[in-house]
């Protein structure tokens, strides 16, 4: 499975406190219709797109969160009504997925991510994070 190459390839990048993974509680399933990462920052996880584009890896932001659509304004949100919902948001990169993805391929992605300069830069994350 896509997800468990990943998952084994990047917890060590985890455990060293360079990125989050998803967390999967125990009275829980996810379909893994995708993977993220969740970096320290928006600006840590716009330099790692930035130079995983350059090395052609097919990475993306996840989402603009939708009450910053331009229907909020008929809703009547602001920027700042959900501020854990807008930074997760700006700190995620989702990883590429889909049915085709080789074990070559997924086994080349963890390797760019570990040697990535990007998550060299030591953002330890705690309990808050």
């Amino acid at each position: 499975m896509i997800c468990n190459r990943y998952y084994k390839g990047l917890t060590n990048l985890e455990e060293e406190g360079l990125l989050r993974l998803l967390l999967i509680l125990s009275y829980s399933k996810s379909n893994f219709h995708m993977l993220y990462i969740i970096l320290k920052n928006e600006s840590l996880r716009n330099k790692l797109l930035n130079q995983l584009k350059q090395l052609k890896i097919g990475v993306v932001f996840h989402y603009i969160v939708l009450y910053l659509s331009p229907m909020r304004l008929k809703l009547g949100y602001n920027k700042g009504d959900f501020p854990l919902t807008e930074d997760i948001s700006n700190r995620i990169v989702r990883l590429p997925m889909y049915y085709e993805l080789s074990n070559s391929k997924i086994n080349n992605i963890i390797k760019k991510l570990r040697k990535s300069s990007n998550l060299k830069v030591k953002y330890i994350f705690n309990k808050k994070n």
